[in-house]
């Protein structure tokens, strides 16, 4: 039957709404609700009442709700004011609308018309309809969607060919469906379209809970954007899935896709949305299968073990399937098999699927070297590629040219860092793309940070992390708050540098990622030590120990071990350190782990020295030393000769204290290394402190224009005014110190402390 309500028609025979010219298809369940409000006018009907009669199961009241907004955006002037579905808060939702019923019947002439046909006339009709049944049954065949696809009649909006679309979350109403399958279609269309070169014209809002959400947050920043929302109901063994396209409050178009799996679904999604912007044809690669759904899955809660085993598995069947070969990759790089990840992604470049997906093959690539520390090589891998693919678009290049100027920060590039940070954001929209602008910023802060710390530098990592809040990137919230911690607690604010450090790692923790914690607790830890925060430094390092047990994962035991020899030897307990640093020299070895075998023989150095151990100290540092013959560890000589210098002092020999010193700070000078000489010149001031306070004060004082030292001296540049007589600035620098060392405050401080207190 037609019905005329308010200022449209509708049949509720098929669910047809029809407004002027333009027809619009209910779906199911909106039609299903819609007969019935017709059936109960001026009845205002409860939310239950609903769901026991139109839903006939228990369903949520957020389905409800959205169900009877995306009605009212279809029958509705005004959807914001309703006339026809009123709420009565409190009490339920009544139907207002004018209702006339309209015959539609075709004329007796028409009627008569259509009896009489001539034989030939319904023969060719009959040819018509042979003809029309071909054509459904090939794109019943061939069409991904795999069963049916429909599209409703555009609205009078028409759509522009490079619109830019927001893709929101899918619902799966009332199914029973492993959740890790529906994190793992939504993880496909993400990869999918951010691998894709699209010009940056499909986003993804992972925060928004619906269209009403997405729309207050994101229709402010572009009025012209599309947003994309998929409800998804499975009706036996079949997934039916209604897309709405839609701005601000308009529905510009509806599509139902109807598949018998998941993957197919994900198929159909992408050929949906590549019809959208106007695609000719199916972009390619859109093959896909559950399994590697699952994969998707697995890797986005970090079970790369199995998503590992999955994906080998698919490539054995099939050595073509590149977007399993290029998750596969993925996999090798958070396990930190490097080698074998950049194995895979230089195979998938002489693939077609570098065709589409070469920026993200690239960047995966420089990721690898990054983490083996081959800058240079990124420098010139990425310099090559932004000078062949000259065509990427801007969102690509963005990234592209964010990671190189990164890669020229790390070799000390820094005039080329700072030109290409600045250049990665020329042609983005900030609006759209607030991570990268963060991503830029932070850059751009770090290096004017070598130069100078004042506000400027600050006000740049405060808007680098207001555009990170912007994106909800976590991870990038944490890293930038790891910088303007680093610089805080570098530039001697250690109580704000310390609350900015814990707020990051609270964030971190947010994500979920145990490996990212647990780097902050090793960060958190040092932090702590040098503070001399005993107490908080040991609760770090048992929440450490209990995340390295967890994943089993020995590198953090060693980093766990590192932290809790240093600490214990603040106890003097001298014989436990030396075997634990045993235990530690076999596991660094066993692990094949140089970094932790470089930091266990500065532990060792550090022991002996503690304990006064003149007598074995000299033999044992000429065994180790000789593992820095190695032409790749020269650089960190300087380290093993501050420990022989510092032996020399305790041994009185001055002089080759001295010579020696002179040595390692020129070299440390000349590598940019200003850390390590103002611990170089440290040693020299209390070498001087023997036999000439005035020089030793005279070397500490040189040492402010460095800053990088988290404790400025300040017990050191006490002791020297009290051996040159000037008492008074001496106890005030020691009660000063007493609050920077807190429980690593040495008995003889103390003891210099009292004597000068009493005077």
């Amino acid at each position: 039957m037609h019905f005329k309500i308010n200022d449209f028609s509708y049949n509720d025979s098929n669910g047809q709404v029809t407004k002027g010219q333009e027809k619009i298809q209910l779906t199911k369940i909106q039609k299903k609700l819609f007969d019935y409000f017709l059936a109960h006018p001026k009845t205002t009907l409860s939310k239950q009442t609903l769901m026991d009669e139109v839903w006939g199961r228990t369903v949520t009241e957020n389905s409800i709700e959205k169900t009877l907004s995306k009605l009212r955006n279809v029958i509705e002037t005004d959807p914001l004011n309703p006339e026809i579905l009123i709420t009565h808060f409190g009490h339920g939702i009544s139907f207002e609308g004018i209702v006339k019923k309209v015959a539609c019947q075709q004329s007796t002439d028409e009627s008569k018309n259509k009896l009489i046909k001539p034989n030939k006339q319904r023969n060719k009709h009959l040819f018509y309809v042979f003809l029309l049944v071909v054509i459904v049954l090939m794109v019943w065949k061939f069409y991904p969607s795999s069963h049916t696809q429909t599209m409703a009649t555009k609205q009078s909006q028409s759509l522009k060919n490079k619109q830019k679309l927001i893709i929101l979350p899918m619902t799966f109403d009332e199914i029973t469906q492993n959740i890790d399958d529906k994190r793992g279609l939504f993880e496909y269309l993400k990869t999918f379209f951010t691998s894709l070169d699209n010009e940056g014209r499909v986003l993804f809002d992972e925060n928004s809970r619906n269209s009403k959400d997405a729309m207050e947050k994101l229709w402010q920043i572009d009025q012209d954007l599309v947003m994309m929302q998929t409800d998804v109901v499975k009706n036996g063994e079949v997934y039916d899935a209604v897309i709405e396209f839609s701005k601000g409050m308009n529905t510009l178009k509806t599509v139902k896709i109807s598949a018998p799996s998941l993957d197919k679904l994900a198929q159909a999604q992408v050929n949906v949305v590549a019809q959208f912007h106007g695609e000719k044809q199916t972009i390619r690669n859109t093959a896909v299968n559950n399994n590697y759904l699952k994969a998707l899955a697995l890797v986005n809660k970090q079970a790369y073990q199995s998503a590992k085993d999955l994906l080998i598995t698919l490539l054995k069947k099939d050595d073509k399937d590149y977007q399993a070969r290029f998750l596969l990759s993925n996999v090798y790089y958070k396990q930190k098999e490097y080698e074998i990840s950049l194995v895979q992604l230089k195979t998938l470049k002489q693939t077609p699927y570098y065709i589409d997906h070469s920026a993200e093959i690239e960047l995966l690539i420089a990721d690898n070297l990054l983490a083996q520390n081959k800058a240079k090589e990124i420098i010139s891998q990425l310099t090559e590629y932004l000078s062949r693919y000259v065509e990427i678009g801007n969102v690509k290049k963005s990234r592209v040219m964010i990671k190189l100027a990164f890669a020229h920060k790390t070799v000390g590039n820094n005039i080329d860092a700072l030109t290409l940070f600045k250049q990665s954001v020329l042609n983005i929209d900030d609006k759209l793309y607030p991570g990268l602008y963060a991503e830029s910023l932070k850059g751009q802060a770090q290096i004017q940070s070598l130069n100078s710390i004042d506000k400027d530098v600050y006000a740049i990592f405060d808007k680098a992390l207001d555009y990170s809040r912007q994106a909800g990137d976590l991870t990038q919230q944490a890293k930038i708050l790891d910088s303007m911690s680093y610089l805080l607690m570098h530039n001697n604010n250690w109580e704000k540098g310390l609350k900015l450090k814990k707020e990051s790692l609270a964030l971190v923790e947010l994500t979920g990622d145990k490996q990212a914690v647990a780097g902050g607790l090793v960060v958190l830890a040092d932090y702590l030590l040098n503070r001399g925060l005993f107490g908080e430094c040991r609760a770090v390092l048992n929440q450490l120990k209990k995340i390295a047990d967890e994943l089993n994962d020995d590198s953090l035991r060693l980093a766990y071990n590192h932290f809790n020899i240093s600490l214990e030897m603040n106890y003097f307990r001298h014989d436990y350190c030396q075997a634990e640093i045993d235990k530690q020299f076999k596991l660094a070895k066993d692990n094949n782990n140089l970094s932790y075998e470089l930091n266990t023989i500065f532990l060792q150095m550090e022991l002996l020295l503690a304990r006064k151990d003149t007598l074995t100290f000299f033999s044992r540092w000429k065994e180790l030393n000789k593992f820095f013959e190695k032409s790749d560890l020269a650089r960190y000589k300087i380290y093993m000769d501050n420990y022989l210098a510092r032996y020399y002092n305790e041994i009185s020999e001055s002089q080759k204290a001295i010579d020696l010193i002179a040595n390692i700070s020129e070299i440390a000078k000349e590598t940019k290394d200003y850390r390590f000489f103002v611990y170089a010149q440290s040693t020299l001031a209390q070498v001087y402190m023997k036999s000439d306070p005035e020089k030793a004060l005279e070397t500490l004082l040189n040492l402010e224009q460095y800053n990088p030292n988290p404790n400025p001296h300040l017990e050191l540049k006490a002791i020297a005014l009290n051996l040159l007589g000037r008492k008074v600035e001496a106890l005030a620098l020691l009660t000063e110190a007493k609050q920077v060392f807190n429980e690593a405050w040495k008995a003889e401080n103390q003891a210099l402390l009292d004597k000068l207190s009493t005077h």
